[in-house]
């Protein structure tokens, strides 16, 4: 039988810092591509006027925007490539810990204490992960 969430909006402030944080990412990138694309493409229209002492032709004009994005779009790949891992490693850095820790105390290591770093999104999970090990260390003794 196949689980279906019903809600789509399970945890309303983690939801909501990673939807900022992600569309954040996607507004910056957006405007600093077209603010760069805008000024390579009227500077370099500028320099043909001034070059060629006349404005440019249909075909010509064509051609200046390739400049424009042979220089941006890379440059704004790698800022959101970079921009991305380090949203990822927020999330997927805390799980890895946390199946790690998992792992220890499947294997009957019972102090463990799981923390995050301050700027890690989980700390609810970390909470609620060291409360299990405290009830289930005091059955276990018990």
């Amino acid at each position: 039988m196949k689980y279906h969430r019903k809600k789509y909006i399970n945890n309303k402030r983690y939801q909501f810092r990673m939807l900022v944080l992600l569309l954040i990412v996607v507004y910056v990138s957006t405007f600093v591509t077209i603010f760069a694309t805008h000024y390579f493409l009227l500077s370099s229209i500028v320099e043909f006027i001034e070059n060629q002492g006349r404005s440019p032709t249909g075909v010509e004009l064509m051609m200046i925007p390739v400049k424009a994005l042979v220089v941006v779009v890379p440059i704004v790949f790698v800022l959101m490539t970079v921009a991305t891992v380090f949203v990822s490693h927020r999330i997927a850095g805390p799980l890895q810990r946390l199946k790690a820790y998992m792992r220890r105390f499947g294997n009957g290591e019972f102090s463990l204490k799981l923390r995050f770093r301050n700027y890690d999104e989980i700390h609810d999970v970390a909470d609620a992960f060291n409360d299990m090990v405290n009830k289930l260390k005091a059955r276990y003794h018990k």
